[in-house]
């Protein structure tokens, strides 16, 4: 028998999803609704009510099904909701399961970040806290702060897809997921249940990795020039290169695996060049006040912001091992800027330079990541778990690779371009 422990806030509908099975029968899924006034008050564990036993299937047999379920207040407007569901055969005489009688003190944690036993969960094992279909759409890939990479939507995680993770490189044409740690690994989103696959088990590390398949390349540093580098040729005699200081070999694993879909079929997405900064793309005029750039032609690209009517336009570029660029919107028709930001709003008044994304945009165009943020209409953003990585089905990607920092302020850019001539 196992029973799961959900976390959800007052406002929210009080009905969940549970997931049941006894020792070796095979689980199902159920949904129970519950009454808002069954909640109310509640300042201990205790047990609220037996539900009418129903007619079931419980290891292929007809069999009655008993439930209980438990409630606590544990925090401000956190409830904790434990729920209990036991499978018994019509002549077994086992007694409905006890609520356990201790309270939980741990606190919910703020929306939306995933609860922790939802971030613990096996990579094959999907949220239990909403049985209704999750679309597609509406899921995207993170990397958390405990170094988890998982799958969820804005309320929750629906997988873990790996553990242990220090980066995490994106193909989206392929839906493969390269995952570097102790070791580097590939998680294959087509098929959910497997397992990383291996791919060099005693990893060192590397400033910059590359994957290179016939039908599509990525890449993790695009914008640096430091450190060492691998790079994976995936052909039919696959290998890696090292590019390093210390003499190393790395052993490539898996290497019937990445024969065999050396053929993988490739979605088609939207064109990347079209929204990429690094790229040529039409100019504006940018004031004086705002153009800082070490090359002048670099100035003033701009590219629509998706669904925008707003375009992204490169403003400030600086240079040292890496590449720097900060940006700035402008409104195609009136011609009036305004600043990218930081933390809870995505665009504010003023004409200060920031982050130039990447902005990960949904198929609506209306919803994007960047950074450790989620955001969209009405200008707001809420944090979006851990270090996004992009959209289960993606749509444009805006920009270019940046710090997520705003630029120097005008003085100092101005003191900055009076000792650089």
């Amino acid at each position: 028998m196992q029973y799961h422990r959900e976390r959800f806030r007052d406002d929210q509908a009080p009905s969940l999803s549970v997931r049941s099975s006894l020792d070796g029968a095979p689980a199902r899924t159920e949904k129970l609704d519950f009454p808002n006034a069954a909640l109310d008050g509640a300042a201990t564990l205790d047990t609220l009510a037996t539900l009418k036993p129903a007619r079931d299937e419980c290891d292929g047999r007809p069999v009655p099904n008993e439930k209980a379920f438990a409630v606590a207040r544990v925090a401000r407007n956190a409830w904790v909701l434990s729920l209990i569901c036991a499978c018994r055969s019509s002549h077994d005489s086992m007694p409905p399961p006890r609520v356990p009688n201790a309270p939980v003190s741990e606190p919910a944690p703020a929306s939306p970040t995933a609860p922790a036993h939802a971030e613990a969960a096996s990579a094959a094992e999907p949220s239990t806290a909403d049985a209704r279909p999750v679309e597609a759409e509406d899921q995207f890939l993170v990397v958390t702060p405990s170094n988890d990479l998982v799958l969820r939507t804005r309320e929750r995680v629906v997988r873990v897809l790996a553990q242990s993770v220090q980066e995490a490189l994106y193909d989206a044409k392929l839906e493969l997921i390269w995952v570097e740690g102790d070791s580097l690994r590939v998680v294959d989103l087509r098929k959910p249940n497997s397992k990383p696959i291996p791919i060099v088990r005693q990893w060192p590390g590397t400033s910059s990795l590359t994957i290179s398949h016939p039908a599509s390349t990525v890449t993790d540093n695009e914008t640096c020039d430091v450190g060492d580098a691998v790079w994976l040729k995936w052909t039919e005699q696959p290998k890696l290169d090292l590019i390093a200081d210390e003499d190393r070999q790395l052993r490539l694993e898996s290497k019937a695996w990445l024969r065999a879909e050396l053929s993988r079929a490739v979605r088609p997405l939207a064109n990347p060049e079209a929204t990429d900064l690094r790229y040529e793309q039409p100019h504006v005029s940018l004031p004086a006040k705002l153009a800082h750039c070490l090359d002048a032609e670099e100035c003033g690209k701009a590219v629509r912001f998706g669904a925008y009517d707003l375009q992204l336009v490169l403003a400030v570029t600086l240079q040292g091992d890496c590449w720097h660029p900060y940006c700035v919107f402008r409104d195609p028709k009136s011609g009036a800027f305004s600043s990218p930001t930081l933390g809870e709003q995505w665009k504010g008044a003023g004409d200060r330079a920031g982050p130039c994304g990447p902005y990960y945009f949904d198929r609506s165009g209306k919803s994007f990541l960047v950074g450790d943020r989620l955001c969209g209409a009405g200008e707001h953003c809420q944090n979006a778990g851990g270090y996004a990585l992009g959209w289960r089905v993606p749509g444009v990607v805006v920009g270019t690779s940046s710090d997520g920092s705003m630029a120097p302020d005008p003085a100092e850019l101005e003191k900055m371009d009076a000792e650089s001539q």
